[in-house]
């Protein structure tokens, strides 16, 4: 998976950039993918699984480029169309009796989504760099900005702050700051209003349901 995986995105990274070079093999099964659903392919990774009662069977990795790629071949974030699943494996098995270091029994299908990678590590930037001088000028609404992979939460002081500030136009004004700063981060224009995500919190929220503890609102 291409989460917290930085040798990985890495590969991915330099493959969108022009840089690497794929395997024959692999990079047929890319130009198909690409052309049979009319997705980007931003990189393909064959290795094998480390760990699990399936270790050392073959992984295939398919990295795609964008949230509309991405959910081109799925049903939902966790499952795959069948059709699609079965039909990409029969392709890279047909294109694997080519080649001998291509391994294809037994291989486990992986979609990744390079956009939610990027846009989640230029949330990891923002939120060193700049969450707390946006809550200081702000000090008196925002208790505290937070966030988990692509997802930013502006959490203001109590619930009634939340209903008050959004009726007047004061998290339309952060919203719109937030998403200014963390554009400086975004490599590759992945950031559009479309794909910014965040939302407002309350301290007050936190406090009653989830103990005051941020481990237990992003378990």
């Amino acid at each position: 998976m291409l989460y917290g995986n930085s040798k990985l995105y890495a590969a991915a990274r330099a493959a969108k950039m022009g840089k690497g070079c794929l395997h024959p093999g692999l990079a047929e099964l890319r130009d198909w993918i690409s052309s049979e659903y009319q997705v980007n392919v931003v990189h393909i990774v064959l290795d094998q699984i480390e760990i699990g009662p399936v270790a050392g069977h073959p992984r295939l990795n398919i990295i795609l480029e964008t949230d509309k790629d991405f959910y081109a071949l799925k049903t939902d974030p966790l499952t795959f169309r069948l059709d699609v699943h079965d039909k990409v494996i029969a392709r890279f098995r047909k294109i694997a009796l080519g080649y001998h270091d291509l391994e294809s029994d037994n291989v486990l299908l992986v979609l990744d989504n390079f956009s939610d990678e990027c846009l989640g590590k230029a949330c990891s930037r923002f939120l060193k760099r700049d969450a707390r001088q946006i809550a200081d000028v702000f000090k008196y609404t925002i208790w505290q900005i937070d966030g988990f992979s692509r997802l930013l939460v502006v959490f203001l002081y109590t619930d009634d702050e939340v209903k008050k500030c959004t009726a007047d136009g004061t998290c339309n004004r952060i919203s719109r700051q937030c998403f200014k700063t963390l554009k400086q981060y975004d490599e590759f224009n992945y950031l559009t209003s479309e794909s910014f995500r965040l939302r407002f919190d309350s301290k007050e929220n936190l406090d009653n349901n989830y103990k005051g503890n941020l481990f237990y609102y992003w378990r």
